[in-house]
């Protein structure tokens, strides 16, 4: 089971990467709308390469949002970015999928707006474990059933 002290790491990483993620998020935007503009008015393979890399930057941008909101329960971020197309397949470094995270943490609303966005249920991290069999550790039986049924 998750240990108070866990809870508070994860709330305090959540932050940090939260805050973090906004500030870049915002610059990110304002150059890739310079770039917008500048590539409009010339354009050159540089230019198309830069664009892709400007576009796959913000895409991970809004992925570390979404497990952000993920891991402070923020049912209405996560459903903001899930409709701006942010990956409910997105993997953070030791592979857990925003669903196990969700699962993990006992996000019931999370879950289920993840499962509406088709997101694998039976993807594992690293250590071979599922978001059903860590909400079965968890006791999180409600999760459990939405995840049975999906």
């Amino acid at each position: 089971m998750i240990l108070y002290w866990q809870k508070v790491q994860i709330s305090n990483f959540a932050d940090f990467i939260e805050e973090n993620a906004k500030h870049t998020w915002n610059r990110k935007i304002l150059e890739f709308q310079q770039f917008v503009y500048n590539y409009l008015n010339s354009s050159n393979d540089d230019s198309n390469l830069f664009l892709q890399h400007q576009i796959a930057s913000l895409e991970r941008y809004k992925e570390l949002l979404l497990f952000s909101y993920i891991a402070r329960n923020r049912t209405e971020q996560v459903q903001f970015l899930l409709n701006e197309q942010a990956s409910p397949e997105s993997r953070l470094l030791n592979n857990a999928t925003p669903l196990y995270v969700a699962a993990q943490l006992g996000g019931v609303n999370i879950v289920k707006l993840l499962i509406e966005h088709k997101a694998n249920t039976e993807a594992f991290r690293d250590n071979k474990a599922t978001a059903l069999i860590t909400a079965s550790y968890q006791g999180f039986t409600e999760i459990v059933e939405l995840l049975l049924r999906s």
